[in-house]
């Protein structure tokens, strides 16, 4: 089990994307850089950002972006830790929860709609991750 949020979590995630045969072919084309943000809720009591980085679909750079630094990307998620929880166990379908404001999506939206079946395997991968998280 990998902790999230968590360095070791975003590259175990990497790991387990890379290795994706059918990942690669859903995402190939897809270029662009993300932040997901994870505000205090629960046993989380600090805003934690994760970095994605994906060129043709593998993901190039991935952690968590220290206090204080900033990273321009394309589009920014954020939602409290028990909303990324329900995703991450599958109780919250992440493309309706965009759709309801769940999940806040700020920046290149129409870049993540076209690109929404690397999203999709981003997401089914996010799934399969071993993941526990703050108790």
């Amino acid at each position: 089990m990998v902790l999230f949020p968590s360095e070791e979590w975003c590259h175990a995630l990497a790991d387990m994307l890379n290795n994706s045969p059918e990942h690669l072919k859903q995402a190939g084309d897809y270029v662009g850089t993300s932040t997901w943000v994870i505000n205090p809720d629960g046993a989380l009591t600090k805003t934690v950002r994760l970095y994605f980085s994906f060129a043709h679909g593998k993901l190039i750079d991935t952690g968590v972006i220290p206090d204080g630094e900033t990273r321009p990307t394309d589009d920014t998620t954020t939602a409290p830790l028990g909303v990324w929880r329900r995703v991450a166990e599958g109780k919250l379908n992440p493309i309706p929860a965009l759709v309801r404001g769940q999940l806040k999506l700020d920046g290149k939206t129409m870049h993540v709609m076209r690109n929404v079946k690397a999203v999709q395997s981003l997401f089914e991968h996010v799934l399969r991750m071993p993941t526990e998280f703050p108790e």
